[in-house]
């Protein structure tokens, strides 16, 4: 039962975060109020939490295993969970129109909008909640949404991320997959099959830090890819400029170069004459 309490603790904030995370995104500075608020009333479901059983009443035994049981006043957490969502989809929807003009931008807000509507899919667990026996599937759409959010932070430079931002997020992931998800299943063991399942989630947390590794290197090498080659380039380029005697032909180099690294339409150097 305490450890029921435990796990809903962090579901909890997992959609006020998501809230402040898009309006930090948007850079909607108009909901940091409403972003307050929303924390507030988590911390006093957090309260309920521990404190009464009106929020989570126990919990339910399922064929599959444990599920925590919603009080009467969990339906009022959901009503706020569904305001946000409102709320997100919203601001979403508006920011994806006044981003037209910009097709990079237009595409960020475009996958994450696409990123939350799977993400929302996972609220099907709720039910469980309420004594429907089915197994809780919505990990799977958490992990999609990650993955999709993943993808546009590496493809479309989402929020300019650091390499150091993106090590953290890599090291979300693979702690949240390999450490949060077999979590789970120690709530309902079978009986004879405790050892296997500590077993296996030992094994798992083992290795994580060796898939860290793993994904950030490639996550990094993706991210700096670009960059590394721009830098080969230029620096040949240098040493090219340093035999070149001609003016026009030094600037016309410099400007065919550029634009076969950037990838640019059109470019042009103005020369000041003295």
């Amino acid at each position: 039962k305490v450890m029921v309490h435990v796990g809903y603790s962090g579901i909890i904030f997992i959609p006020f975060t998501f809230y402040h995370f898009f309006t930090v995104f948007l850079k909607k500075n108009k909901d940091k109020f409403l972003v307050l608020c929303a924390y507030l009333s988590g911390f006093c479901f957090l309260f309920l939490n521990w404190a009464s059983e009106s929020f989570i009443k126990g919990y339910y035994k399922y064929s599959w295993g444990y599920y925590p049981k919603a009080g009467f006043l969990h339906p009022v957490y959901l009503l706020f969970l569904f305001s946000i969502a409102v709320r997100i989809t919203y601001l979403l929807f508006k920011e994806l129109i006044e981003r037209k003009s910009s097709p990079f931008q237009y595409n960020q807000v475009k996958y994450i909008l696409c990123a939350f509507i799977i993400y929302t899919l996972a609220s099907i667990d709720f039910i469980v909640n309420y004594g429907l026996e089915i197994y809780p599937i919505g990990f799977i759409f958490i992990i999609l949404s990650l993955g999709i959010m993943a993808y546009t932070i590496v493809k479309y430079h989402l929020l300019d991320i650091t390499i150091l931002a993106l090590r953290g997020l890599i090291l979300s992931i693979v702690y949240g997959t390999l450490l949060v998800l077999p979590l789970f299943t120690l709530f309902a063991p079978k009986p004879g099959l405790e050892k296997i399942v500590i077993g296996i989630y030992a094994l798992l947390a083992s290795s994580a830090p060796f898939i860290f590794m793993y994904l950030r290197k490639r996550a990094e090498d993706l991210i700096l890819a670009d960059q590394r080659r721009y830098q080969h380039i230029l620096r040949e380029l240098s040493k090219t400029m340093i035999t070149i005697k001609d003016l026009d032909a030094l600037l016309k180099t410099i400007a065919t170069t550029m634009v076969g690294i950037v990838k640019l339409n059109f470019a042009a150097i103005y020369l000041k004459e003295d």
